[in-house]
C-alpha cells in the first residue's frame, strides 16, 4: 500500500495542464513496477489504478520536461534508491531509513532540496506536491546554488622564533686566581735558558794553617 501511495504521489510530481494519458506500461518499466509492487496487481486492478490516476493527474509531456527549468527533478534513482541525480547533475547519497521512499519514485520527478536537522544527512528532498520527503548527502559532482557561503575558519597564530639568540653575559672574574704567565722575547727567553744550563761555580774556602 505504501508504494502504491508514492507511486501516486510521484505521478503527482510531472502532472500538468496539457491532457495525457497515464497508460502505467507506458509510464514504468518494467523494473519500476517490480520495485513498487505495481507488477503484482492484476490487470483489472492496473486498469481502475489508471483510470483513476487519469482523472487525478494530467501527465507532463516529454518536450515539457525537458523545457522545464524553473524546478529540479530526479533525473536518475540508482541502486534501488541508495542514489538520486537531479537535473542539475548533482548526486545525493540517500539515508538507509529512506531507501524504500526513494526507490519508489519516478523519474522525473519535481523536487525541492533544502536544509535537513540531521548532520549525517542535511538536505532534504522534497516533493512539494505529494509532500514525500528523503534525507540526502551530497557526494556529485555540482553542489545547489543556495548553499551558504562558506565561513573562514579563524587562523591559530604560530610560534614565532625570536629574531636574536641571546648573548651570552661576560662571567665575573675571580681576584683569587693567579693572572696569566706573561711571554717573554725571544732574546730575553733564550738567555734566561742559558743562565739557567751554566752551574754556578763556588769560591775556594781558605783552609786555616
Amino acid at each position: 500500500m505504501r508504494f502504491l501511495c508514492v507511486l501516486i504521489g510521484s505521478l503527482l510530481g510531472i502532472s500538468s495542464p496539457l491532457s495525457a494519458l497515464i497508460l502505467i506500461e507506458d509510464v514504468m518499466s518494467p523494473k519500476d513496477q517490480e520495485e513498487t509492487g505495481v507488477s503484482k496487481l492484476t490487470r483489472m486492478e492496473k486498469l481502475y489504478l489508471e483510470k483513476w490516476l487519469n482523472k487525478k493527474f494530467i501527465l507532463k509531456s516529454e518536450k515539457e520536461q525537458i523545457n522545464d527549468t524553473t524546478s529540479l527533478y530526479v533525473s536518475e534513482i540508482i541502486n534501488q534508491g541508495q542514489q538520486l541525480r537531479l537535473s542539475n547533475n548533482s548526486l545525493y547519497e540517500i539515508a538507509p531509513d529512506d531507501w524504500e521512499l526513494a526507490q519508489a519514485w519516478i523519474a522525473p520527478t519535481v523536487v525541492r532540496v533544502t536544509f535537513s536537522n540531521d548532520p549525517y544527512y542535511p538536505w532534504t528532498i522534497t516533493n512539494p506536491l505529494s509532500g514525500y520527503s528523503v534525507r540526502g548527502r551530497l557526494i556529485g559532482t555540482e553542489r545547489p546554488q543556495f548553499l551558504p557561503p562558506v565561513q573562514p575558519q579563524p587562523s591559530i597564530p604560530s610560534e614565532e622564533a625570536p629574531s636574536e639568540l641571546p648573548q651570552e653575559q661576560p662571567q665575573p672574574e675571580d681576584q683569587n686566581a693567579s693572572p696569566p704567565p706573561q711571554e717573554l722575547p725571544p732574546s730575553q727567553e733564550e738567555e734566561l735558558q742559558t743562565q739557567e744550563a751554566v752551574p754556578q761555580q763556588t769560591a775556594p774556602s781558605k783552609q786555616t794553617p
